[in-house]
Order: C-alpha cells, then sequence, then structure tokens
C-alpha cells in the first residue's frame, strides 16, 4: 500500500477515531520493520466510569519500544533512533514511511 495519506490526515484519523490501527514500516530500518499507531479504548470494570482514549504508538512487534498518549497523539517525543543520524519524531520521519494497512473504526 502506498503513502496516500498525509501526515495530518493519518494522525487526525488516529485522534478522531477513523481509524483504529495504521500499521507501517520505516523504509530503510529494518527494526522498524512493523510499526502501529493504534486508538484503543479502555474502560476499568470494578468503577463506573466512561471509557477513556489511548492512543499507542509501538515500534516493534514485541511493544517492547512503545509510547502511550492519554486522548490524542501529540508528536513531541523522538521515539525513532536511527543510528548514526540521531532522534527523530514520527513527523521527521514520515517521508520514510510506508503504511501497511490500515483499519478503519466500526
Amino acid at each position: 500500500m502506498d503513502n496516500k495519506l498525509t501526515y495530518k490526515e493519518m494522525i487526525d484519523g488516529v485522534n478522531q477515531g477513523i481509524f483504529d490501527d495504521v500499521h507501517f514500516f520505516i523504509n530503510g530500518y529494518n527494526h522498524y520493520r512493523s510499526c502501529h499507531l493504534r486508538r484503543k479504548y479502555q474502560k476499568y470494570e470494578l468503577v463506573e466510569s466512561p471509557a477513556f482514549i489511548c492512543i499507542e504508538l509501538s515500534l516493534c512487534d514485541d511493544s517492547s519500544e512503545t509510547s502511550l498518549y492519554f486522548g490524542e497523539f501529540k508528536d513531541k517525543e523522538k521515539v525513532f533512533h536511527i543510528k548514526g543520524k540521531g532522534r527523530f519524531t514520527l513527523k521527521e520521519i514520515y517521508k520514510l514511511l510506508t503504511i501497511i494497512s490500515i483499519i478503519k473504526s466500526k
């Protein structure tokens, strides 16, 4: 799947509940071959409270590199470490990103 979404469309789609999951990889960096930006709904069963939204950015299959954002994704953290080049935000490396699949919300 080619990148048919702009960075803003992808982020807004997850933040606004249009997409539940965007699965992507970073071209040229095998470590980042299976990344996900997911929208999750959490609800505590023991207390009466409305569900809240959590956005998860997972950088690898085993979820050992995961960042969580309450309510909406905020691209301020430099979570991608590109050896020899430094650390980057998702927006800064978006041009290297290829979307594998998108799961739309129901």
